[in-house]
């Protein structure tokens, strides 16, 4: 199949010479590295292992070579997953970041990474363009694109996936007829992973009012298939952020990107990190997305925990607050937005005194906080407890609850007030 004949704006990309692509190995882009050369452009090409299987199962290197052996100028491979925890999954933890209260933005977080490379590529090469594989019916392409011209405007953005409305079965019969090496799926699922998250969608997902078959799990053991007993995880924070972990007591000796991917098979195991909804897309069309993010989920859910302990009753509700928009923002495609400087800020500066351990109990789907200890917490237990140590002197609340009551009663009985108004004045002329 000639797919140079489909495609209408070959003057927009002539005019490039020389492009970066966001290269997955997949199906679209390894269609679009060898389709953009048949255009007559050099590709130069990225792929960054923000913690996908595939990367682990076959190695960057290899990734590499068949970019090169499909025709790349350059093919610059990434280890991006230490920079990925650290600068985008850890400010997401700060802000308990779940888009729509669920989704811990997994692949919204990695899309400004990538895209940072994407550009530090280009200024390397000199490309005047960069390119990506997404279509025009997600949020990908915004981050990507958003991303992009935050860091630098003068690159053009090129999506000749969105452009050209390209559909899987005239790539497949491409990319038979090219003799490019694309990777067989055994489900028609469309899935993006990295550290934070597993997306999965399309085939059989799309359809809302079934349950989502087995096959799409991989990192969520099915209930049935899950340990009979219950693990205690131990998560500990230093400052928000997460400093270790313990499972049923024994130190788990990971730290960063490492640390979450244990996580993830901790959690997984019990079958727990499954995200089954409907999801409002930023332009307006709503999706079923189906994830799995076990770790996203239990470090979020701990943290979330901590800090309640560890902040002011006025504070915690503004963060509430605040939180949503981070997520907003986040899959909103607006990370290197000013606003999500000022928000990235604000979340920095609650985070000195979320110090501390918190305790979850993991078992047949079910996570549960059960115990939690804050150095720097302001639960005081000597004022709360009932016993007889209390330090707390009750009968001062009599006329905090006098006081407190006075806008309601005012509001309800307010000829009462007038009254209970004059009878004072009367006494106080008397």
């Amino acid at each position: 199949m000639d797919l140079i004949e489909k495609i209408h704006n070959k003057t927009e990309y002539r005019k490039h010479k020389k492009v970066v692509l966001a290269y997955s190995g997949g199906l679209d882009t390894s269609i679009l590295l060898t389709l953009l050369q048949d255009l007559g452009l050099q590709v130069a090409t990225v792929t960054v292992d923000l913690g996908q299987k595939e990367y682990r199962e076959q190695g960057m290197a290899e990734a590499r070579q068949k970019a090169l052996k499909l025709g790349a100028i350059d093919a610059t491979v990434i280890d991006g997953k230490e920079e990925f925890a650290q600068d985008y999954v850890t400010p997401a933890v700060h802000a308990n970041c779940l888009y729509q209260g669920t989704y811990p933005c997994s692949t919204a977080l990695g899309r400004p990474l990538i895209a940072k490379y994407l550009v530090q590529e280009a200024e390397k090469t000199g490309a005047g363009a960069v390119v990506h594989g997404s279509t025009g019916k997600g949020n990908d392409y915004l981050r990507f694109e958003v991303s992009v011209k935050a860091l630098a405007p003068q690159l053009e953005v090129l999506a000749p996936v969105r452009d050209w409305q390209l559909n899987r079965e005239e790539e497949l019969e491409y990319a038979v007829e090219k003799g490019i090496p694309v990777p067989i799926k055994k489900t028609g699922y469309s899935v993006d992973a990295n550290l934070w998250g597993r997306s999965v969608c399309g085939g059989s997902i799309e359809i809302e009012d079934q349950e989502v078959p087995t096959d799409a799990l991989d990192w969520v053991k099915p209930l049935d298939a899950t340990p009979d007993a219950a693990q205690v995880l131990t998560l500990t924070f230093d400052a928000g952020t997460l400093a270790g972990a313990e499972l049923d007591g024994t130190k788990m000796l990971h730290s960063g990107a490492a640390l979450i991917e244990a996580l993830n098979r901790v959690v997984g195991n019990h079958g727990i990190g499954i995200i089954d909804q409907i999801e409002d897309r930023v332009i307006g069309l709503k999706s079923r997305e189906y994830y799995e993010c076990p770790a996203a989920l239990a470090v979020i859910a701990a943290h979330a925990d901590l800090e309640k302990t560890c902040l002011p009753k006025e504070l915690n509700q503004l963060k509430m607050t605040m939180d949503q928009k981070f997520a907003e923002y986040a899959y909103g495609a607006l990370w290197h937005s000013p606003v999500m400087d000022a928000t990235r800020a604000f979340m920095d500066a609650t985070q000195a005194n979320v110090n501390g351990w918190v305790k979850l109990k993991l078992f047949k789907g079910g996570m549960h906080v059960i115990a939690r200890k804050a150095p720097d917490g302001l639960y005081q237990r000597v004022h709360a407890t009932y016993g007889r140590n209390s330090t707390f002197d009750q009968r001062q609340s009599a006329g905090f609850g006098a006081l407190y009551a006075l806008s309601t009663t005012t509001a309800r009985h307010p000829h009462w007030m007038t009254q209970k108004n004059q009878e004072a004045t009367v006494h106080a002329t008397a």
